[in-house]
């Protein structure tokens, strides 16, 4: 038995190059644990904002949790696995929580629909493909200027949390000036 356990220990070591990168079996485990532990919500948040947080306005449109969640999983694990294998990186692939609240909030709920924003996502997906194939994203990334990458991501957070603040009724859309304050009683 021990032999055995040693065999797999020594073809995981082998397969990945541990030693090559300073690393073991342990540490590579904790850090897979760690790892999960720490993307963990977006098994439960991704489901959320495709079922648009159950807005009953919104329910004819609304992507059912259950397939969601499960869809949400597989996706990962199977892309994180696939990613280990083929690039050796030890990096975790899921759903981006800022890509999920512009295709639910800016393109599904406009056009009444998910499946006009899924077809946009299946084409930026062979864009994508094509521009890590012909190594033109890299260049492309090379040419944003730094505080433009910075400037994008607090957007998306910007808007993520306008998002957050909407449905827990802290604001509330306005016609005059875009947004105002929720109904401060039902807090």
């Amino acid at each position: 038995m021990y032999n055995s356990s040693y065999q797999e220990v020594y073809m995981f070591e082998k397969f990945f190059k541990l030693s090559e990168h300073n690393s073991s079996v342990r540490t590579e485990v904790i850090a897979g644990v760690t790892t999960f532990i720490t993307m963990a919500y977006i098994i439960f948040v991704n489901p959320q904002f495709l079922n648009l947080f159950g807005d009953p306005n919104l329910s004819e449109i609304a992507l059912p949790i259950t397939a969601t969640a499960t869809a949400t999983c597989l996706t990962a694990g199977i892309m994180t696995i696939l990613m280990g294998i083929f690039t050796n990186y030890p990096l975790a692939l899921a759903s981006g929580m800022g890509l999920n609240a512009i295709v639910a909030y800016q393109l599904a709920v406009p056009m009444g629909s998910f499946k006009p924003a899924l077809g946009v996502i299946v084409i930026e997906g062979i864009i994508i493909s094509i521009l890590v194939i012909t190594r033109l994203r890299e260049s492309i990334m090379n040419a944003i200027p730094l505080p433009l990458k910075h400037a994008i991501g607090v957007g998306i957070g910007f808007f993520i949390a306008l998002i957050g603040l909407e449905q827990g009724g802290i604001i509330k859309s306005d016609p005059d000036t875009i947004i105002t304050l929720g109904d401060i009683n039902t807090f």
